[in-house]
């Protein structure tokens, strides 16, 4: 069993070692690489949590303190969503979401390996859900606000090019609908 836990660990450390040599190697520029920078939140950073946190726990059980372990396994979510909120820093649906399935995934293995029942591996897989729900929520709102402000900016600066600014002014402020405040 203890050699299955190490391999597991093992396993998931892969890319965490991999990650420094491919950026280190790829041009500073390059849209290839600013995607596979996003991709570090739910491929390395994820997994190099659950490194850490399943070598503490496999510590704390070869130490005899099996109810710490199972403290340190559940309070592991709180860094699991903290990680799913980091992702939802990209503006991208998919790594919030593919973030939130993996931080899942090994956070439901956290928890096992620090002996909790079923129903607390449940309730701490909807609470990262959850997490990633509100995620998406703000970063969709976000790039909502960003979009409206970003037409009424074009949308200002074509009227300038056909207008003298106090005729553009004059008219951008006739065309706000009832309730908004020209600033």
């Amino acid at each position: 069993m203890r050699f299955a836990k190490r391999l597991l660990l093992n396993a998931c450390a892969t890319p965490v070692r991999l990650q420094p040599s491919v950026f280190l190697q790829s041009p500073s520029r390059s849209v290839r690489v600013a995607r596979l920078g996003s991709l570090s939140v739910p491929l390395v950073d994820v997994p190099a949590l659950f490194v850490i946190l399943g070598d503490s726990l496999g510590k704390l059980h070869d130490r005899g303190l099996a109810a710490d372990a199972a403290a340190m396994s559940t309070f592991g979510a709180v860094y699991f969503a903290l990680i799913v909120f980091l992702a939802s820093l990209s503006l991208d649906d998919r790594w919030i979401w593919c973030t939130a399935a993996i931080a899942t995934a090994l956070e439901t293995l956290v928890l096992r390996l620090g002996g909790r029942d079923i129903t607390m591996v449940i309730l701490v897989d909807l609470a990262i859900v959850l997490m990633a729900v509100v995620c998406r929520y703000a970063s969709r709102s976000t790039v909502r606000l960003v979009r409206a402000v970003a037409s009424e900016q074009l949308r200002r600066e074509r009227l300038g090019r056909y207008f003298s600014p106090q005729i553009a002014t004059l008219l951008a402020e006739r065309s706000l609908p009832q309730g908004r405040v020209a600033r």
